[in-house]
């Protein structure tokens, strides 16, 4: 689910003023949020609490790598990859 697809499920809470003093979210989309969130004891998702110690840090640096030759995405892209 891409952010874009979040935005439209949301509604904002507006006060009198018009200022947003909250968020309104539908159920099956808290869930899959907070789903995504439990990391259990750690911290973690269940997916990363087995992933070995060896693959993680290679996979950082290879983000460091990346990051330092000035190769970026932009957040949207990145956030929209988590979801597929």
């Amino acid at each position: 689910m891409s952010v874009k697809d979040i935005q439209q499920l949301i509604q904002y809470v507006t006060d009198s003023q018009g200022t947003q003093i909250g968020v309104v979210v539908p159920i099956a989309l808290w869930e899959q949020i907070l789903g995504a969130l439990d990391g259990g004891e750690r911290g973690l998702s269940a997916i990363d609490e087995d992933e070995p110690k060896g693959l993680i840090l290679s996979d950082l640096e290879d983000a460091v790598r990346s990051t330092r030759s000035g190769m970026m995405f932009p957040i949207e892209q990145l956030w929209d990859q988590v979801y597929e």
